[in-house]
């Protein structure tokens, strides 16, 4: 059930010198989110005022912990960059439908940037509902390797095995996801050669 929270920052992760994780403690929110919906984050009450920011869930915990992922793009990214364990913000949600699936299909989960975010929470949910991970495909694309080699090795420790797409081929594929996504319909001998992690 959605609402408004106080909400405490647990722990802060530098991924690259733009990209963050944040931990917070949210035990409603955690507790009712779905993968696929987003909460709506106040950075702060100092000048000048900011409007909410909204931000897929990453994932969330038993214990009433709500994962985000988020890149530094302006003033109210770069303010909740700047929070430490211990600093208290507003939360709204969990917001927005979700996303929807059937058992019965093959998932094929695709995510580039900050597009990967939601899919964490997706992959262990479809786990949980008893997906092998061997029949779960998964692209993921980003600039460089340092924006998604954490991501890459996260989904790895669920027993997945993420195909990687990179702007410059520092990893995977040298090229954009879909690529990798044309590559698994049109062409599936070729796929796993193109997304070869060196």
């Amino acid at each position: 059930m959605s609402g408004q929270y106080q909400v405490t920052v647990v722990d802060k992760e530098t991924i690259t010198p733009e990209i963050y994780r944040l931990t917070l403690a949210a035990p409603a929110i955690a507790a009712s989110a779905r993968p696929g919906q987003f909460v709506m984050l106040r950075t702060g009450s100092n000048p000048p005022p900011l409007l909410n920011r909204p931000f897929s869930v990453h994932w969330v915990t038993d214990d009433g912990h709500l994962g985000l992922l988020f890149k530094v793009v302006g003033e109210g990214t770069r303010r909740l960059a700047s929070l430490q364990p211990g600093d208290v913000l507003t939360a709204v949600g969990p917001l927005g439908q979700g996303f929807t699936w059937h058992n019965d299909n093959r998932p094929c989960l695709v995510g580039g940037g900050m597009g990967i975010a939601p899919l964490y929470m997706l992959a262990r949910e479809l786990l949980a509902s008893g997906q092998q991970p061997s029949a779960i495909d998964l692209l993921l694309g980003a600039r460089c390797r340092a924006e998604v080699a954490v991501l890459r090795d996260d989904f790895a420790a669920l027993g997945l095995s993420p195909q990687i797409a990179t702007d410059d081929g520092s990893l995977g594929h040298a090229g954009l996801v879909p690529e990798l996504l044309e590559a698994l319909l049109y062409n599936p001998a070729g796929f796993t050669a193109a997304a070869r992690d060196p």
